[in-house]
C-alpha cells in the first residue's frame, strides 16, 4: 500500500532501504499476523516415554535418563507455560497422575494393549511449574519402582506406549522423548527379528533398509507429524532391534535418533546425559513449516532430511531444532527460461518460538547466472557439494542399493574432473603432507575442488555406504539417519576424519594458552583452536588417513565428528599407558571398558590429551556428544577403527583402490570420452 511507498535515491534504489531490514538483510524475522495462525501459539510440551524393562534398569539407562531429565527442568524452554508428562512401559503401559494436589504421583497399569485407554486423562499432562514437586518425586522414584523387573525375557510394547503418549499430547503437539532397549514384540508396531546376515554385502542388502509394512510406521507416524508431534528416539540395543523401522519415528516427525549399543551407565552415561540436556534445551522452532521459492526458470526438485513433505514443496517439521540441516535440490524448469543475470532464492520458516510468538523467518539470497563451466567450477564449495551428495545418497540407498549409490559417487567425481580438465593445473587435494608422486600428477581441478576426488573415495568407504558384510544393518541405518540431518562441519569430519598422533606430539601441543585481555578477536593460526574461557590450544600435526602413518609404539586419535577413536599400538610406551589409564599394561584388558576422564592430580601428558579432546568438542558444540572409543592393535574390533583409514585399500568390490590408484582411475575415466 501507500505506506510502503518510497522515493528513489541518486543510484535508482529506494531511499529507505537501509531503514527496512527486509530490503538489505539476508535473514529477517517477522511477527506473524493472525491469518498465519490456525490456532493460538501453544506451550512447549515434553512427554517422556521410558522403557523400564530388566535391560533398562540393569544397564543403568533408566537411572541416567531420569537424572538428566531432572537436572534439566530449570532450563526447559517456555517457562512458566511448559507442560510435561511421563509414561513408562515394559509388557504393559504405565501411566502417572501428576495432579499438583498430590504429594506422590499415582501409577496406573494398563496391560490390555488391544483396548488401551487413558486413566485420569486430565492429570497425565500437566503444567511443570504447578506440578514440579510431584514430577520430581516421580523421577526420583522410577528406578526404585521398577527395580524388581528381574525378568530378562519380558517382551516390550513400544508402539502401544508411543500411541498412548500421542493421545496425551495430540491436542497441543510438542516433543516426545522415547527411550528403548530392545526389539518391541508386543502391541502396536511390534517387530520380528528379520535380520538376515546372508544378505550383507549382497545386491539385496538394501531390502533390509526399508521399514516393515505396518500402519504404525506409516499412517500413524504421518498423523503424529500432522498434529505437530516430534519424536526424539534413544536406542540402547544389545542385539538386533530393527533400526530401519524404528528410525521412522524420528525421521518422519523431524526428530533425531540417538544410538548407544550395549549401553553401560559407567561408560556411556555421560554421553546420554549430555544428549538429553542438548535435546531438551537447544533452540527449537515449534509447529514449523518451511517453503523455498525460486525465481523464474528454477524449481526445487528434491528434498532431503527429517520432515514430512506436504504437497509439492511444503516441509512440515513439528520441531525444527538448532542441530538439524536439510538438503534441497534445484533444477532448471527449462534450459532457456533463465534469462536474468541472477537467480533469487527465498525460504520462509513459519514457526512458534518457545515464548509463544508466531514468527516468520525469511532467508533471501541471490546467485549469479552463467553459462560458463569455468565460472561454476571456480566458485563451487567442495564441502557443501560433498555434504549434499551424502544427504542425497542416504535417501537414495533404500531404493537403488549401496553399489549403485557408490557408482554415482564415482561418476560424479569423474564428471567434475572431465568438465574442469582445461580449467587449471592443480594437483589432487590431500590433508596433511602430500606424497611427492601425487604432487607430480595433474588432474586439472581448480583449488576449490581439489579435494573432491578424495571426498568421493572416502564417501564410498564410509560406514554408511561401504560394501562388504562388516557393517550390521542396525549400525548402517543409524549412520544413514545421522548423515541425513547432521551439520556441514560434522558431515565433512565423518567423510574424511582427522587423525593426530598423541604419543609423540611436540611439547607445546595440548597446552591451554590464555589470550591477553582486551586484545579482541584474533584470527587463528592453522592447527590452533579456541578452547573456551579466552584460551587457545595447539593441535598435533594432522596425518593422512593411512595405516602407513600408524606405529605400534604410538597412540593415535581420530575425530570423525560423531565420536573420538583412540588407537593404541601393542608396543605403546608403558609410561604413557600408565599416565592415561592408571595401569602399566593393557594386556588382558578389554578396550571397551577403558575410560579417559580428567582428574585432579593428572600428569602432564594426560592433561594435554584431555585438553585436546575437550577443545575438539568445543569446536563443534552442537549435535550429539562425541564419545571416546578405544581400540587396541590386533583386537577383533580394530576393523571398525580402520574404516576411518580411507586412503588405504578396502576389501569390498569397488573399494580396492588406494587414494593414488583412485585418482588415476578417475583420470582414465575422465579422459576416455
Amino acid at each position: 500500500g501507500s505506506q510502503y511507498y518510497s522515493h528513489l535515491d541518486g543510484t535508482g534504489q529506494r531511499a529507505d532501504r537501509m531503514e527496512r531490514p527486509e530490503l538489505h538483510a539476508g535473514c529477517v524475522e517477522i511477527i506473524a499476523p493472525q491469518e498465519y495462525m490456525i490456532r493460538p501459539p501453544q506451550a512447549p510440551v515434553f512427554v517422556f516415554v521410558l522403557d523400564v524393562s530388566y535391560e533398562a534398569v540393569s544397564s543403568g539407562m533408566l537411572a541416567c535418563a531420569v537424572e538428566a531429565i531432572k537436572d534439566t527442568l530449570d532450563n526447559l524452554p517456555g517457562a512458566p507455560r511448559t507442560q510435561v508428562g511421563i509414561i513408562t512401559y515394559d509388557y504393559a503401559v504405565h501411566f502417572y497422575s501428576l495432579d499438583s494436589a498430590l504429594s506422590q504421583p499415582k501409577m496406573f497399569v494398563v496391560s490390555d494393549l488391544a483396548e488401551l485407554y487413558l486413566p485420569c486423562p486430565e492429570d497425565l499432562l500437566v503444567n511443570l511449574a504447578d506440578s514440579r514437586e510431584v514430577f520430581e518425586n516421580l523421577l526420583d522414584s522410577l528406578p526404585r519402582i521398577h527395580s524388581k523387573n528381574a525378568q530378562r525375557n519380558h517382551e516390550i510394547c513400544l508402539g502401544s506406549a508411543v500411541q498412548a503418549a500421542y493421545r496425551i499430547m495430540v491436542h497441543i503437539g510438542g516433543k516426545m522423548m522415547v527411550f528403548q532397549t530392545k526389539l518391541p514384540t508386543l502391541g502396536h508396531g511390534k517387530l520380528t527379528g528379520r535380520e538376515n546376515p546372508r544378505l550383507l554385502g549382497s545386491d539385496k542388502e538394501h531390502t533390509l533398509f526399508a521399514p516393515v509394512k505396518d500402519t504404525f510406521y506409516g499412517n500413524d507416524i504421518s498423523n503424529m507429524c500432522k498434529n505437530q508431534v516430534a519424536i526424539e528416539l534413544f536406542l540402547f540395543p544389545s542385539a538386533f532391534c530393527d533400526v530401519a523401522s524404528l528410525q521412522k519415528l524420528a525421521k518422519d516427525t523431524g526428530g533425531e535418533l540417538h544410538f548407544y549399543p550395549r549401553f553401560s551407565a559407567q561408560i556411556n552415561g555421560a554421553a546420554l546425559r549430555a544428549d538429553i540436556v542438548r535435546s531438551l534445551t537447544r533452540e527449537t522452532a515449534w509447529e514449523a513449516v518451511f517453503r523455498l521459492r525460486a525465481s523464474h526458470g528454477v524449481r526445487v526438485s528434491g528434498f532431503h532430511g527429517n520432515f514430512q513433505l506436504r504437497g509439492a514443496d511444503l516441509l512440515q517439521v513439528p520441531n525444527c531444532d538448532a542441530d538439524a540441516t536439510y538438503g534441497l535440490e534445484l533444477s532448471h524448469t527449462d534450459a532457456s527460461t533463465v534469462t536474468s543475470q541472477y537467480v533469487t532464492l527465498q525460504g520462509a520458516l513459519l514457526y512458534t518460538n518457545s515464548n509463544g510468538e508466531r514468527r516468520i523467518r525469511v532467508l533471501t539470497s541471490t546467485h549469479p547466472v552463467t553459462n560458463a563451466a569455468a565460472e561454476i567450477c571456480s566458485t563451487a564449495d567442495q564441502d557443501a557439494i560433498c555434504a549434499f551428495i551424502m544427504k542425497k545418497a542416504s535417501s537414495d540407498v533404500i531404493s537403488v542399493g549401496l553399489a549403485e549409490v557408490r557408482n554415482k559417487m564415482l561418476n560424479f567425481a569423474v564428471n567434475i574432473m572431465r568438465a574442469s580438465r582445461h580449467l587449471g593445473s592443480g594437483g589432487p587435494g590431500m590433508y596433511g603432507a602430500m606424497p611427492q608422486q601425487m604432487q607430480q600428477q595433474q588432474q586439472g581441478l581448480p583449488s576449490n575442488l581439489a579435494l573432491l576426488p578424495l571426498y568421493s573415495m572416502a564417501l564410498q568407504k564410509n560406514p554408511a555406504f561401504r560394501g562388504g558384510s562388516e557393517v550390521s544393518v542396525d549400525f548402517r541405518m543409524y549412520y544413514l539417519h545421522t548423515v541425513g540431518r547432521c551439520s556441514l562441519d560434522t558431515s565433512i569430519l565423518f567423510v574424511y576424519p582427522r587423525m593426530y598422533e598423541l604419543s609423540s606430539m611436540p611439547n607445546d601441543c595440548g597446552r591451554l594458552v590464555a589470550v591477553p585481555a582486551g586484545q579482541g578477536p584474533q584470527p587463528l593460526e592453522p592447527g590452533v583452536l579456541n578452547a573456551g574461557n579466552n584460551q587457545r590450544l595447539k593441535l598435533p600435526q594432522m596425518l593422512n588417513l593411512s595405516v602407513a602413518n600408524l606405529r605400534s609404539n604410538g597412540i593415535f586419535l581420530v575425530n570423525n565428528g560423531l565420536s573420538f577413536m583412540v588407537w593404541i599400538g601393542r608396543a605403546a610406551e608403558p609410561n604413557l599407558i600408565q599416565a592415561l589409564f592408571g595401569v602399566h599394561s593393557l594386556e588382558g584388558i578389554d578396550a571397551g571398558v577403558l575410560r579417559l576422564e580428567a582428574q585432579p592430580g593428572d600428569g602432564d601428558f594426560k592433561k594435554r590429551v584431555c585438553n585436546i579432546i575437550s577443545a575438539l568438542r568445543h569446536e563443534h558444540p552442537g549435535g550429539s556428544y562425541q564419545q571416546l572409543q578405544f581400540f587396541k592393535e590386533g583386537d577383533p574390533l580394530e576393523s571398525r577403527f580402520r574404516f576411518a583409514l580411507v586412503e588405504d585399500r578396502a576389501s569390498f568390490n569397488g573399494g580396492s583402490f588406494s587414494y593414488d590408484e583412485y585418482v588415476q582411475h578417475c583420470q582414465r575415466m575422465a579422459q576416455s570420452n
